[in-house]
């Protein structure tokens, strides 16, 4: 009775927020890149801050994702549910996004690109160890894709179908209006040989927290 409790209370990030309910969500860890030199894989501080409100029907979320300062994704999304049965709870979601990496400065390259995530996210409440697990699929479309180099600038407008997402988290409440989570999140590129990934693809283990505002 009282882990329901705080789960009405303090409802789950990955699920649809309730009508009227808004949290703020941050979180940090990091980001294994492969880029080359002395030291073949290092681990890269990321972390995002996240807003989001519940509407009714579906939730609204605006989300800053940064990787070392250095790049950076923003963008809102939408997320809406798709079933609910028990326990088990599947959404959708979509993430449309504006990228930026580099600086200007120096002779330091910069671009970026417009993109929109589309996934689903299932969700399971555990009452005995009082937590949630999610699971989320997706892909990733980049609808545009830009880059200054020392010798010009170039813009690629053709749709692409850029990466395969994957995810899972493991959130659990706190208090009355807060919870903890750890989340891995993997992006496998289609782009064959790609030679920043590590094992594969892009990773990432985040830990973090939410409050309700």
């Amino acid at each position: 009775m009282i882990f329901a409790l705080l789960l009405a209370i303090a409802p789950s990030t990955a699920t649809v927020l309730p009508e009227g309910t808004s949290v703020l969500l941050l979180d940090g860890g990091l980001f294994p890149l492969r880029i080359g030199g002395p030291f073949p894989v290092v681990p890269i501080a990321t972390g995002d801050i996240e807003w989001g409100h519940g509407l009714g029907p579906v939730d609204l979320r605006l989300r800053l994702t940064s990787h070392l300062g250095v790049v950076h994704r923003f963008g809102p999304e939408m997320r809406g549910p798709a079933l609910r049965l028990g326990r088990l709870s599947v959404s959708a979601r979509v993430h449309p996004s504006v990228q930026f990496v580099g600086a200007r400065e120096e002779e330091l390259e910069y671009g970026g690109d417009l993109s929109t995530l589309v996934g689903v996210v299932g969700s399971v409440w555990w009452p005995r160890p009082g937590m949630t697990t999610s699971m989320e699929a997706g892909l990733t479309v980049q609808w545009l894709v830009f880059e200054h180099l020392d010798e010009g600038s170039h813009v690629d407008d053709d749709p692409y179908l850029a990466y395969w997402e994957l995810g899972a988290q493991v959130e659990r409440p706190v208090s009355d209006s807060s919870s903890l989570y750890v989340r891995l999140e993997t992006a496998i590129p289609r782009a064959p040989d790609d030679p920043f990934t590590f094992l594969g693809g892009f990773h990432r283990l985040l830990v973090g927290a939410s409050w309700e505002i």
